[in-house]
């Protein structure tokens, strides 16, 4: 069961300087500071049906950080919330197979920091396979900027290669 979007307005502190360029990945990592975020300008108004966000290559295993991606017509949002790696809320975690968000010892779900994805698991060629796939519900269409944040009390800083848009879920 999918819970339908909602958007969310965002003060997390974005980080100065140009924004980055979204396309292929190339290895070249940014890191985001905890409860700050970067923003990626797509370069024109889009109602693409998903995004790839791609974090250190490291095949055959990814340690997911805390990130939340988020999507907006505007530069200064509001934000809508696509993806939140950290928030124990299974709803809202892309196309990550469900055995990495749930704990099979107990009634709590996992989303660990640096948690560990097989790279089979993700979107890419060895060696940049390390995307995961994001469905962005139409109502949020169109969008032009994708805040990638990492999120207060993470353990570390998020690490992002980079973002690609799609017409549908590659």
């Amino acid at each position: 069961m999918t819970l339908p979007p909602t958007p969310t307005p965002t003060s997390t502190p974005i980080t100065s300087g140009p924004f980055p360029i979204p396309g292929p990945p190339d290895g070249v990592i940014t890191t985001i500071p905890c409860d700050t975020g970067i923003i990626y300008d797509l370069g024109a108004p889009t109602s693409n049906g998903a995004l790839v966000y791609y974090e250190v290559p490291q095949v055959p295993i990814l340690f997911l950080d805390w990130v939340i991606i988020s999507v907006s017509s505007s530069s200064s949002g509001p934000w809508n919330n696509i993806f939140f790696w950290g928030d124990f809320n299974p709803f809202n975690n892309g196309l990550i197979p469900s055995r990495y968000y749930t704990d099979p010892a107990g009634p709590f779900p996992g989303e660990a920091d640096n948690e560990p994805i097989d790279a089979v698991d993700l979107f890419g060629t060895p060696p940049f396979q390390s995307g995961i796939r994001i469905p962005v519900s139409s109502s949020f269409a169109p969008y032009q900027y994708v805040l990638i944040s990492a999120p207060s009390g993470c353990g570390d800083p998020a690490e992002v290669d980079t973002i690609e848009s799609y017409p549908s879920v590659p």
